[in-house]
């Protein structure tokens, strides 16, 4: 496989979704987290038109869960068999309104902004 492969989370914001397309243009196979439906069908809109659309690989996480940024990133290295990621931007974040504790025990935004992005970088290393 010649094609470079990039993976980025929090892929439906403004940001995020301004890299994607950027991605998508230079030819990458892009990985992209999403948490929300409404805005993963955005984003599948905003590119559908676009040479290599065909190129975005839409994935649920919740960066919030553990369990599902294992299965985000499992998902990942089944799908590139042994191709190595180029590019991967953890650009998920939020700044939490309320004191929550996740499903994993941490405050909310300690979770999404360090310790899932870190889960991630570890998991992937090994890919990059």
């Amino acid at each position: 496989m010649n094609t470079k492969i990039a993976v980025i989370t929090g892929a439906t914001g403004g940001i995020g979704r301004i890299v994607c397309k950027y991605l998508i243009d230079k030819g990458y196979i892009v990985y992209a987290a999403y948490r929300s439906t409404r805005k993963r069908d955005k984003l599948r809109n905003c590119i559908a038109q676009m040479k290599g659309a065909e190129n975005l690989n839409l994935l649920p996480a919740d960066l919030k869960s553990f369990t599902s940024v294992r299965e985000f990133c499992s998902k990942i290295v089944e799908s590139i068999r042994g191709n190595k990621i180029d590019i991967l931007i953890n650009n998920a974040g939020i700044i939490a309104p309320l004191y929550e504790i996740t499903e994993d025990g941490y405050e909310s935004s300690m979770q999404v902004n360090y310790l899932s992005a870190r889960l991630i970088t570890e998991t992937l290393l090994p890919h990059i």
